[in-house]
C-alpha cells in the first residue's frame, strides 16, 4: 500500500520506473538508494517519508541490506 501523496517519490516522473522501496507492515514507508558507497560495500541509505519506523523495523531493514549485499557479492 502506498499513500498517494508519496507516489511521486516512488515513481519520479510517473514513467513506470520505480525506486527501491522500504516496506513496513505492508505499507511503503520510504525508498532507499544504492549510493556509490553502497555499491562499494557500504550500506544503502533509506529515505523515510516521515519519522523513521521503530527499532524493530530498522533492524529488519539492516538484515535485508545484509541479504542484498550477499546477493551483490559484497
Amino acid at each position: 500500500m502506498l499513500a498517494p501523496e508519496h507516489a511521486h517519490r516512488v515513481v519520479p516522473g510517473n514513467n513506470g520506473v520505480f525506486r527501491p522501496t522500504v516496506v513496513v507492515g505492508g505499507a511503503v514507508v520510504g525508498c532507499w538508494s544504492a549510493t556509490a558507497s553502497a555499491r562499494r560495500g557500504g550500506v544503502p541509505a533509506p529515505e523515510f517519508f516521515g519519522p523513521a519506523p521503530g527499532p524493530r523495523a530498522v533492524a529488519a531493514f539492516a538484515a535485508r541490506v545484509g541479504e542484498y549485499r550477499r546477493f551483490r557479492g559484497h
